[in-house]
């Protein structure tokens, strides 16, 4: 329920703390190699004719990912823009309840009416712990909270953070 209302402020709790430049670096090149492995995967297949081949490749290529989070969550201005409008009451929790859904309507409905911007409108609360692939951008989403134990750790051998991060991504 908090996460549902609030994810992006959790989020940017949870970022500035436990979520750093190098574990990024690290997750990035692995999903690099992922890709790389995929590719060299895709030209072996025998059964691929030659255009359905190249088409398989172009779209591996032209795939991008957003990894963690949208980076204005780091921003407390932009932060509590997101949240603008809303007020919640602590003597009443159904009201909240009702305010939060209320208020993510208007946003939704609000996103209507302007540019889409593809690094700050995700689709997902960054702390869900899941993978996404998002087809009408080609686009693989990996949340902050999928980027922990068990799928990531930074400490433990690249072979079986590549392992899991595989899994994940097939």
């Amino acid at each position: 329920l908090v996460n549902d209302g609030f994810g992006m402020a959790l989020a940017s709790l949870y970022v500035k703390q436990e979520f750093n430049e190098e574990i990024e670096s690290e997750i990035k090149s692995l999903i690099t190699s992922l890709k790389q492995a995929f590719m060299g995967g895709i030209r072996h297949i025998t059964w691929l004719d030659p255009e359905t081949r190249v088409s398989c490749e172009e779209k591996v290529e032209s795939m991008t990912t957003k990894l963690g989070f949208p980076r204005y969550i780091l921003d407390p201005v932009q932060l509590d823009t997101d949240y603008a409008g809303l007020e919640i009451s602590e003597e009443h929790f159904l009201n909240n309840i009702l305010k939060m859904n209320r208020y993510e309507v208007i946003k939704e409905l609000t996103k209507m009416t302007r540019t889409v911007d593809k690094e700050k409108d995700w689709f997902v609360q960054p702390l869900v712990v899941n993978a996404f692939y998002e087809a009408t951008g080609n686009a693989v989403i990996f949340p902050v909270g999928i980027l922990r134990s068990p799928i990531f750790t930074p400490d433990r051998p690249k072979y079986l953070n590549f392992g899991m991060l595989g899994v994940v991504i097939g």
